[in-house]
């Protein structure tokens, strides 16, 4: 049996790749940047604030999406990565929290569009396909810890 995966689908999966490359590793070494600062609560406040806003933000965004379609919240949320990344780099704590709440609801606008991008994007026989592929290509999580770690030591 043969598959092909679609270039929209597979572009889709490269985005979410270098996106989550980049955050992984920031993700999983900020409480330890803030603990080595002897702040580590801020680390850990940091990642509450993503945490409950997405979940807080996850009905909201399926009102967004559905207005504004996937690709533009997709756009919005991928956006929200970079601000928080950039905000961590200034080493200003109101704006980490801060970046940290636009983070949870860009992340909301960003799963949630991309499921509905994934879906209208996919015919109804390749869909399982699809996000099988999507879902084994994001394994990421150890090329951003991997590449965080090298960097460090």
């Amino acid at each position: 049996m043969k598959f092909t995966i679609p270039r929209n689908i597979l572009f889709l999966s490269l985005g979410f790749f270098l996106i989550f490359w980049g955050f992984d590793g920031v993700q999983f070494f900020v409480t330890t940047f803030f603990e080595q600062q002897k702040i580590a609560s801020v680390g850990f406040t940091s990642l509450i604030l993503i945490y409950l806003f997405f979940t807080l933000g996850n009905p909201l965004a399926a009102i967004v999406v559905s207005h504004i379609g996937g690709k533009k919240s997709m756009m919005l949320g991928a956006v929200s990565y970079s601000l928080f990344i950039f905000a961590l780099s200034l080493h200003n704590i109101p704006l980490l929290y801060a970046a940290s709440i636009l983070l949870g609801i860009g992340a909301a606008l960003l799963w949630t569009g991309q499921n509905s991008y994934l879906i209208r994007a996919s015919q109804e026989m390749s869909r399982g396909t699809n996000s099988g592929f999507f879902s084994f290509d994001n394994w990421n999580c150890w090329h951003g810890n991997r590449v965080t770690y090298l960097s460090a030591y």
